[in-house]
């Protein structure tokens, strides 16, 4: 049984930092929902509160319509997975799962049958009776998620869980906690830096900056359309660009960028308007300079980087430097460095930023 988190107006302060400010976000019964930001953003104090490892200094939080910011953790009904493991060294695998069981002094043939079960779910059946030293990484996370699973809880909170591990076991770890989610329909609020978890994982994402929320919204949402420059920024790479507009056409709006023009969608902001906005660079599409395209800029080539299914370029406009990438160049990158290109790209992908507001401008 899953039930909804309500945080409201949580605030934590750490001698004359604030570590979380006045944040509101309400998580739907069934949902994974991550917090996402760099370290230091406020995203574990806030998850520790949640759990109850870290009192409010203000606000509330309610889990399942119960109001439990003022009880402790073990009577929350939620389910935490750290960053380290927190596996016991002593303890077996069994007794491991069991820990929590046995301090709610179940039975033993319903303590049994629990923790095979959820052994089962995290495919560890054969490794009951291993101890920790004996486990890989891997399968020490999947002890301490198969011990939060055996209490039943209403919300499982995980705090990095999958940092310490490589990148290989990263990506299965990941797959098997959004299978294990799914299949127990409980509510998860999920703690990362990692913006690719984020975006694999998550039903929607808050990216957090400064102990505050800067935006909420699906995977989607806070990648294709973000609210402000540091989420378009945190969200992967992408260009950050800022142009003043010239005059309004028909059906475009002209912007002056580096000594070039721009051609947008219509915006709204008057003519000498200094505007903010952004474009991904797998939006940007690259062709040798004599080539003819409707919407472009003409640059160079500054720098290109080869990473297998794609080519990273680097491309000097005037002043100002964009970001390409293109895929599945074969049988190698097209373009090196100090060639000329014209850079073209698709105005209905660029979102014009303000501040905490943007709209889309596609």
């Amino acid at each position: 049984m899953s039930a909804g988190i309500d945080i409201r107006q949580v605030r934590k302060q750490f001698g004359t930092v604030t570590a979380v400010r006045d944040v509101c976000l309400s998580v739907r019964a069934g949902e994974f929902f991550t917090l996402l930001g760099p370290s230091g953003c406020g995203k574990t104090t806030l998850l520790r509160m949640v759990a109850g490892f870290c009192p409010l200094d203000a606000g509330e939080i309610w889990i399942g319509g119960r109001r439990v910011d003022q009880i402790p953790p073990h009577r929350r009904n939620t389910g935490m997975v750290f960053q380290n493991y927190a596996v016991f060294p002593f303890l077996s695998v069994f007794d491991n799962v069991a820990y929590g069981l046995k301090a709610r002094r179940l039975p033993r043939p319903a303590l049994r049958e629990r923790v095979e079960r959820c052994l089962a779910m995290v495919q560890l059946s054969d490794y009951a009776l291993r101890m920790p030293h004996q486990l890989s990484g891997g399968q020490l996370q999947r002890v301490a998620i198969a011990r939060c699973l055996a209490i039943e809880p209403e919300v499982l909170l995980l705090d990095e869980p999958l940092s310490n591990l490589d990148a290989k076991l990263r990506i299965q770890m990941r797959s098997e906690i959004r299978r294990l989610q799914q299949q127990l329909n409980i509510t998860a609020l999920y703690v990362t830096h990692d913006q690719e978890e984020a975006l694999v994982l998550s039903d929607r994402v808050a990216v957090m900056c400064g102990g505050v929320i800067q935006q909420i919204g699906s995977p989607s949402e806070v990648y294709h359309r973000p609210t402000d420059a540091f989420t378009a920024g945190f969200m992967g790479s992408t260009n950050l660009l800022t142009g003043r507009v010239v005059r309004h056409e028909d059906d475009r709006t002209v912007v002056a960028l580096a000594g070039q023009h721009m051609r947008i969608p219509t915006i709204t902001e008057p003519v000498g308007a200094e505007i903010r906005f952004c474009l991904r660079p797998e939006a940007v599409r690259l062709s040798p300079e004599t080539s003819g395209q409707d919407e472009c800029l003409t640059g160079q080539i500054a720098r290109g980087e080869f990473l297998g299914a794609s080519t990273r370029y680097e491309i000097a406009v005037g002043s100002a430097v964009l970001i390409a990438a293109a895929f599945d160049e074969w049988p190698g990158p097209q373009f090196r460095v100090g060639d000329r290109v014209r850079v073209g790209y698709d105005p209905t992908r660029i979102t014009l930023l303000h501040g905490a507001q943007a709209a889309s401008v596609g």
